[in-house]
């Protein structure tokens, strides 16, 4: 047994080698070259030579150069998200996946390291897209790049590495599916068929041994060695992408919690932290949010329980909750939560927020 385990380690330890990182060539881009690719409807000023973004929503940035990796030095104030995509001629784009490529901007200052390669449908021809979402503003203090690779073996070879290695991106169908696992992406190689290849090698090399060893093969004893073997690799491979993104602190407050933990839109998260500080528990609320927006004010809502929490429509005397659970009249309403809206009720004042679109009001 112990002879398997050792030839599959060996196996294992080859092919991390075969997939050794490239040592870093990154180059300084200047701040001010990324101004032609930010959006029309975003602010943007440049000062000793930073690029600042005033930021309500989405704002978007086209980065002119062709890159496998960026490093941005930022100094961010607000509630902030950045979503990393790749535009490719031919391929549909997807900024948001699956696998949706995104982090939370902390605020303060800090550096932060957008992998491209790791974006569905990346190429070395492709043109590296940002997305800010939020509420706030976010400095561009540095840039560094790491191009393409001019030869196109170690280009594809380091796609690969990063593909192999990449750690989950949750998102919101996380809870349906996972991202793909490929031994060579570019190849479209599956890590499972290799691990599956490796449990056969395992399988074949006890039963070798149990042969020569007792004068009979044993194939229970390796059919167990192989099971070992592809449960140990895949196991390994799957902490590699979720350690990262597994939050293990512990946090007792439960305001904390909601503020922190909604990781694929933490405005949302702030917002329903706030309207839980400012509405009381036996407040009535309504929920005033885009119309195709479904996520944002279900989870307001449901943060917002036990008071009670409604839908607000233009043009509707009567709202309802959850799954229609609940109703209330206009009148009844005591303060409403605004997020990104598309229509403001008469009679309110607001009382806190985020931002422009992102606030607390309560009855006059």
């Amino acid at each position: 047994m112990r002879a398997v385990q050792w030839a599959a380690l060996a196996l294992w330890v080859a092919a991390a080698q075969a997939h050794a990182a490239e040592p870093p060539a990154l180059r300084s881009v200047p701040p001010e070259a990324l101004r032609a690719g930010v959006d029309r409807n975003t602010l943007q000023t440049l000062e000793a030579g930073a690029l600042t973004l005033a930021v309500d929503g989405t704002s978007s940035l086209a980065l002119p150069f062709r890159a496998q990796r960026v490093e941005l030095d930022l100094t961010t104030s607000g509630v902030l998200m950045v979503t990393w995509a790749a535009r490719t001629p031919g391929v549909e784009f997807q900024p948001f996946g699956p696998p949706w490529r995104h982090l939370t901007l902390r605020p303060g200052a800090s550096t932060v390291t957008l992998d491209f390669r790791l974006a569905a449908g990346w190429t070395a021809a492709s043109e590296p897209q940002i997305g800010i979402t939020g509420s706030g503003s976010v400095t561009i203090r540095g840039v560094r790049v790491l191009p393409p690779d001019p030869d196109p073996v170690r280009q594809l070879a380091a796609f690969d590495r990063a593909e192999l290695w990449a750690p989950e991106s949750l998102g919101h169908t996380t809870i349906n599916l996972l991202t793909h696992s490929y031994w060579s992406a570019s190849r479209g190689t599956w890590l499972s068929d290799v691990v599956a290849l490796a449990a056969a090698i395992a399988f074949g090399l006890a039963l070798a041994v149990t042969w020569l060893r007792g004068g009979r093969p044993r194939p229970a004893l390796a059919l167990a060695a192989a099971a070992l073997v592809a449960s140990g690799l895949w196991g390994a491979h799957l902490l590699v992408r979720f350690v990262p993104v597994f939050d293990l602190r512990p946090t007792p407050d439960p305001e904390t919690r909601i503020r922190e933990n909604y990781w694929v839109l933490p405005d949302v998260a702030s917002v329903a932290a706030l309207a839980r500080e400012k509405i009381a528990p036996g407040e009535r609320v309504g929920i005033v949010a885009r119309d195709k927006d479904w996520f944002a004010p279900q989870t307001i809502c449901f943060n917002l329980a036990p008071r009670p929490c409604v839908f607000l429509r233009p043009n509707e005397a009567v709202h309802h909750g959850i799954s229609g659970v609940g109703a209330l009249r206009d009148d009844e309403i005591d303060a409403i939560v605004f997020f990104r809206g598309d229509w403001t009720p008469a009679g309110f004042e607001r009382v806190a927020g985020l931002g422009p679109t992102r606030y607390v009001a309560r009855r006059r």
